[in-house]
């Protein structure tokens, strides 16, 4: 059996003088828009390792494949040039720096260590150069009649290549029921899990999301709510029989309706409003 590697032009380079190019079979080398290299590789082969095959799961390509209700996708939801307008808006403001990522805040900062937000302190309103992403939120309502199109706190994530992030839920009282996120400059998968038998049981039904640049992705309803999302720590991502090599840098730009109240929502056991 064979796969697919996607490598970028500098992998491909650093390869070539590299033992590693003897594993290989067959070398395509085809010249794309982003200079992109294609290396067929057996699957034992040792490019195959960061990809734990015990740890995978079936990957979708759209949201409808996951069966969760509530979640949606949207490809291609910006173009390549508001793509590369975002990513040098927030390069040209300051990081704050986590353990393995940086992020900005704009509206309201979320605060980690407690999971929450402080509602008497705004930021201020939403950054213009967002307006090319916020105008374009109500097409899901065609998608989803429920969701939330008026935002007001954004955070941007920056994740270098290998970071992912861990299983959570959001915060229910933290949040209104919409989130989205806007992923830009490189692409990940995506894992939801939920338990099979109450909160504290170990044994989860897992699916997963292939989420390729400039794609929308929509949280709401019960995959808001009740399912687990996170991102596998891996620099490469086995998409079905196709391993992608994540890029050096991935941006994501997350936009919520902070709440105000208790959550009322139908899933109790998973709300800090109702315990």
């Amino acid at each position: 059996m064979k796969v697919v590697v996607v490598l970028s032009f500098h992998t491909m380079m650093r390869l070539v003088h590299s033992q590693h190019l003897r594993h290989s079979t067959e070398i395509h080398v085809m010249i794309l828009e982003a200079v992109l290299c294609t290396f067929v590789i057996p699957l034992n082969a040792h490019h195959a390792r960061p990809v734990k095959s015990g740890d995978s799961v079936q990957v979708s390509l759209e949201a409808s494949e996951l069966n969760i209700p509530g979640i949606y996708l949207i490809h291609d939801f910006v173009s390549a040039q508001e793509e590369e307008q975002l990513i040098a808006a927030v390069d040209a403001r300051p990081w704050h720096s986590l353990a393995k990522r940086r992020v900005q805040h704009y509206g309201y900062e979320f605060c980690y260590h407690i999971r929450n937000v402080n509602t008497e302190q705004q930021l201020g309103a939403l950054p213009s150069f967002v307006t090319c992403i916020t105008e374009k939120v109500p097409l899901f309502k065609k998608l989803d009649e429920a969701a939330d199109i008026s935002l007001d706190q954004l955070t941007v994530n920056e994740y270098p290549r290998g970071v992912g992030l861990s299983p959570h839920i959001d915060t229910h009282s933290a949040f209104e029921g919409s989130i989205y996120s806007l992923s830009l400059l490189g692409s990940c998968i995506m894992e939801f899990r939920a338990s099979v038998g109450d909160e504290k049981d170990t044994n989860f039904v897992r699916k997963a999301l292939y989420l390729p640049p400039r794609s929308m992705l929509l949280l709401s309803g019960e995959g808001r709510y009740a399912w687990q999302h996170y991102i596998p720590h891996h620099k490469v991502d086995m998409v079905n029989n196709t391993i992608i090599e994540r890029g050096p840098r991935r941006v994501s730009f997350t936009f919520r309706k902070v709440r105000k109240g208790p959550c009322p929502c139908d899933y109790p056991q998973f709300c800090d409003s109702q315990r």
